[in-house]
């Protein structure tokens, strides 16, 4: 719908500025043409005001529309049309960027943790899926996110796996770190997250959206679906992003054994933290943009390392 009167209201103003000189021609012949009203005089020094207008708007790629809330002192207004974008961002091992584009009203963000890896042996040797997050932000002068600023994307790398004494490393984003025999733990998944400030230097109060990462797979152990897959209610207990143990990367991160905590910054319009059903079991494989192994452990082995996080941004 949006689209649609975007693409009407620029051609309406297409046909009007391509034509101001046949409009006032038309004017003055009717001046011409004997009518000395002032009622015609005047429609006609309307209709040049007018089109005045609208050109001085034009020459600085702006619409004349007088009484719009983001009009400027001459009535202009600028990029009032905007086409969605989406832009996704897949694991890298790396921190990634991105510019909030001009005319962009409001955000919509998409995020799963990255799951944890298998471990040597265990009940279970599998570990938890990645935690699902969405919120929605209004873009503005006096919200967390303004034209023109940089925001920082991490996506969480899954969890190493330990195998033959292979050193389960946790994943990118926060991980908690396994061990390095048959009988230690997985790797935890990293956090996804979207930031306000690099994550090298960043705390909890730059997070803007946060999806939890899954505690890696036990060895000589168990715990409950509910604490060890990311954003489970009973995850979580750690510090900002980096677990310890085994556990998994998020906004309160995880300890052994532990998943980690999802978080949406208060002055989001729409949230939802979600965490899977099972230790194997995503939230949202039925989502549009997942695919894959997103956020999924591994099971069975040997040696498999957890899913991968994914972070989508849509502006519109």
């Amino acid at each position: 719908m949006k689209n649609t009167f975007c693409s009407a209201l620029f051609t309406f103003f297409l046909l009007i500025l391509s034509t101001p000189h046949a409009l006032e021609m038309t004017a003055q012949q009717k001046v011409l043409e004997g009518s000395s009203s002032a009622t015609t005089k005047a429609n006609f020094e309307q209709t040049n005001d007018l089109l005045k207008k609208f050109l001085f708007c034009q020459a600085q790629l702006k619409f004349y529309i007088p009484g719009h809330p983001d009009a400027d002192a001459n009535g202009c207004v600028e990029k009032i049309c905007f086409s969605p974008i989406t832009e996704t961002f897949n694991y890298s091992g790396s921190e990634k960027t991105t510019t909030v584009p001009d005319g962009a009203k409001t955000l919509t963000v998409e995020m799963w943790g990255a799951a944890g890896g298998e471990a040597g042996f265990g009940s279970p040797p599998i570990g938890g899926a990645g935690g699902f997050t969405k919120a929605v932000f209004e873009i503005g002068v006096d919200k967390p996110i303004q034209a023109g600023q940089t925001l920082y994307i991490v996506v969480g790398g899954g969890g190493g796996a330990t195998w033959h004494g292979r050193f389960a490393r946790g994943g990118y984003g926060g991980g908690g770190n396994g061990g390095g025999g048959n009988n230690s733990p997985g790797g935890g998944g990293g956090m996804s997250a979207l930031l306000t400030a690099s994550l090298s230097g960043s705390s909890q109060s730059d997070a803007l959206a946060v999806a939890g990462g899954g505690c890696g797979g036990l060895s000589g152990g168990s715990t409950s679906v509910s604490k060890c897959v990311g954003n489970g209610p009973n995850a979580g207990g750690g510090g900002w992003y980096q677990a310890s143990g085994n556990g998994g990367g998020g906004y309160s991160s995880g300890t052994s054994r532990s998943g980690a905590k999802g978080f949406v910054h208060p002055d989001a319009t729409e949230q939802e933290l979600k965490y899977g059903s099972h230790f194997y079991t995503p939230p949202e494989t039925a989502n549009q943009h997942y695919s894959g192994i997103i956020a999924k452990p591994q099971y069975p082995g040997p040696n498999l390392r957890g899913g991968d996080g994914r972070v989508i941004l849509t502006w519109e």
